[in-house]
């Protein structure tokens, strides 16, 4: 537990080499220990080290092992510990529907036992894959749910109110709900002046970012939105120097900025940036994403916007993705 702990302590500061060799340590001393326990807070801690590094398989190893020994200790906390952290490695590649089965699983044994925490984390999960699934209805319901029970449960901790308010401020702006997106997103700005911890609270940080520059675009002589869009991008890059899952969408982000300003060839370069981040990480949702920003600010007439446009096309049919694909079609002649 100790080179566990260290490990993951390393790997906040962040030290990635030292975070490692501290991990690998409590694996292979993991062999000598018959504590089931014992093993399930290692694997958690592994776990979550490797998500917030893109390691995909290693993490969903550690937490699909965790869910195995719970289940046999019959341990109903730590098992919907390891489903909730299953949940954000699959959505956060970009697998919604294995990310919706799990949020579903989540939510119908944390009411079972009243874990507010996990119903929360669940209700999040459930919002933000039937969202990018297509199903509005379904979205909105959990996300409502989940916004009164914020309301309702003072215990709720601040990572699972971040990541609430992240995704309610990301849904509310895509419905054209503006002044609800700007509340939610001052909400989140509230609880993350302090260094990053958790790798689930990456719509807390880029959502009030995305929104913030999305009002500043839309308002170029507003001083409001301008000022807490540098603010929210300030919180991004300490979010994306901790846990590389949030870069594709810090550089993405960066690149609008630098777009407001007027600095279009460094924006582009950004957005390359970003591209390159969101395939060496196995994010094509994030990819996908960068395609649209990069043909959303190319003339029509340009060829490279048709290809960004298929390329975003592709990426999102590939994952089911079929919320997204109304952006590309919206920016599609005719």
């Amino acid at each position: 537990r100790g080179f566990a702990g260290t490990g993951a302590l390393f790997g906040l500061i962040p030290q990635p080499r030292i975070a490692e060799w501290y991990l690998r340590r409590a694996l292979a001393s993991l062999e000598r220990v018959d504590d089931l326990a014992t093993r399930e807070i290692v694997g958690i801690v592994v776990g979550f080290y490797y998500v917030g590094v893109a390691k995909w398989d290693l993490a969903r190893e550690q937490f699909k092992s965790v869910r195995r020994i719970a289940r046999r200790l019959g341990d109903r906390r730590r098992f919907d510990d390891a489903v909730a952290n299953l949940m954000e490695v699959e959505y956060l590649q970009g697998n919604f529907r294995v990310a919706a089965q799990l949020a579903d699983e989540l939510i119908a044994a944390a009411t079972d036992r009243r874990d507010y925490r996990f119903w929360a984390e669940g209700l999040a999960g459930k919002a933000y894959t039937a969202w990018q699934l297509g199903d509005r209805e379904g979205a909105l319901g959990a996300i409502s749910t989940a916004k009164a029970m914020v309301a309702e449960q003072p215990e709720l901790t601040d990572e699972v109110r971040i990541k609430l308010y992240g995704l309610l401020a990301m849904m509310s702006f895509a419905r054209g709900e503006r002044e609800q997106a700007a509340a939610a997103s001052d909400d989140a700005m509230r609880l993350t002046a302090d260094r990053p911890t958790y790798f689930g609270t990456v719509f807390g940080y880029g959502g009030p970012a995305d929104v913030y520059l999305a009002l500043w675009e839309a308002d170029p002589s507003a001083r409001e939105p301008r000022e807490r869009a540098l603010e929210a991008l300030r919180r991004m890059r300490q979010f994306g120097k901790v846990f590389a899952v949030g870069r594709p969408r810090l550089t993405m982000l960066e690149g609008r900025h630098d777009w407001l300003l007027g600095r279009h060839v460094e924006a582009f370069r950004r957005w390359r940036g970003a591209l390159a981040y969101a395939k060496e990480l196995q994010m094509p949702y994030d990819e996908a994403l960068v395609h649209l920003e990069m043909a959303r600010h190319l003339e029509p007439s340009d060829p490279q916007r048709a290809n960004h446009l298929d390329q975003a096309r592709e990426l999102l049919r590939g994952i089911g993705a079929d919320g997204a694909l109304e952006a590309v079609d919206a920016l599609r002649p005719g």
